[in-house]
C-alpha cells in the first residue's frame, strides 16, 4: 500500500508507475537514445536499399519519416537539457507525446 492513502482508496494514475518525475526522466532519456538509432538506420537503410541494392523504394516518405524522427529527437533532447525534472504531469505530458510521434512514422 502507497504510504499516505487510508486503505481501500484508489492510488492516483500520475503515482502508479513511477516513483518520480526524475525516474520518469531517465526512463524517457533512454528511450530517446534508442530513437536516436532508429531514426539513423531508417535513413540508412532505406537510402541503402535504394541506392546500393536498386530496390524501387520511395526516399522522399522513408528519408523524411526518419529525418522527422530525427528533428522530435532533437526536440526532446533540448527540452530535457534545459528543464528540471520537477513535475510528474509534465513529464507524462511530454512522455505522451513522444509515443504518439513513434507512431506517426
Amino acid at each position: 500500500m502507497a504510504a499516505g492513502i487510508p486503505a481501500g482508496e484508489p492510488i492516483a494514475d500520475v503515482s502508479a508507475q513511477f516513483v518520480s518525475a526524475a525516474s520518469l526522466r531517465l526512463r524517457s532519456d533512454w528511450f530517446i537514445k534508442l530513437r536516436w538509432g532508429a531514426g539513423l538506420g531508417v535513413v540508412a537503410v532505406s537510402a541503402g536499399a535504394t541506392l546500393i541494392v536498386g530496390f524501387d523504394l520511395d526516399l522522399r516518405f522513408l528519408i523524411g519519416c526518419g529525418a522527422l524522427l530525427l528533428l522530435l529527437n532533437g526536440i526532446y533532447y533540448l527540452r530535457n537539457r534545459n528543464v528540471k525534472p520537477d513535475d510528474i504531469r509534465s513529464e507524462l505530458t511530454w512522455s505522451s507525446c513522444r509515443w504518439s510521434s513513434t507512431w506517426c512514422c
